[in-house]
């Protein structure tokens, strides 16, 4: 019985292992793709969700606000009162001196009312500094209530992104080319359907918060 044996040619062995070279860089390749397709959808970003809050009237319909503004008033009244009755003291010490005929006692009752102006001065000045910075105080806290009922609405609500809604900003008549540049520079939002406004929302949710002494 007579062997059959094949013959490879060296050309066509070469030709064999470069398919087979081929089809396994090919097998890697795609391997490599799907795992780096895989790694950026895991790192890739949620699509977002936007939700905006117009600042100006939430803070405009705020029960807090109202009742923290007259907390304010009651305060600047209360000082007032004082500084009035300065003035009014102040004046009747310097209708005083007017019919002062003694030189020496006329000379230090000036000085008396020159020291007492000086104080009177000096409150009222330091309580405008004293008031504006409540009513500092005040925004700032009432803000960052704002800013704590959005977290917590957009959390629930699965919202991504809470963005201050400048769209009511407007630039007013007569307003020069300083003010209309630095309105535009600042403005944010262009447009947006009302579906992404959670302004009254926020208004409801924070006026319960309050009168349940949150």
């Amino acid at each position: 019985m007579k062997t059959v044996q094949l013959t490879v040619t060296p050309v066509r062995a070469l030709t064999a292992l470069a398919v087979i070279a081929c089809l396994g860089a090919s097998f890697m390749a795609s391997q490599a793709a799907a795992r780096s397709a895989a790694s950026a959808a895991l790192l890739a970003p949620p699509a977002p969700v936007v939700a905006l809050v117009d600042l100006p009237k939430v803070f405009e319909k705020l029960n807090e606000r109202d009742a923290r503004e007259k907390e304010l008033v009651a305060s600047a009244e209360k000082k007032q009162a004082e500084l009035t009755q300065m003035g009014k003291e102040i004046e009747d010490e310097s209708k005083k001196i007017q019919v002062m005929t003694d030189p020496d006692a006329k000379q230090a009752a000036i000085l008396k009312l020159l020291e007492k102006q000086a104080v009177a001065q000096s409150k009222k000045q330091a309580y405008e500094v004293l008031l504006d910075q409540q009513r500092a105080e005040v925004l700032k806290r009432m803000y960052n209530k704002v800013a704590d009922t959005a977290k917590k609405m957009a959390e629930a609500q699965g919202i991504t992104i809470v963005m201050a809604n400048d769209q009511s900003i407007s630039m007013g008549n007569g307003a020069s080319t300083a003010e209309v540049r630095q309105t535009l520079g600042m403005r944010r939002v262009l447009w947006a359907a009302n579906s992404h406004d959670i302004t009254t929302e926020i208004i409801t949710q924070m006026n319960l918060d309050f009168a349940a002494g949150r």
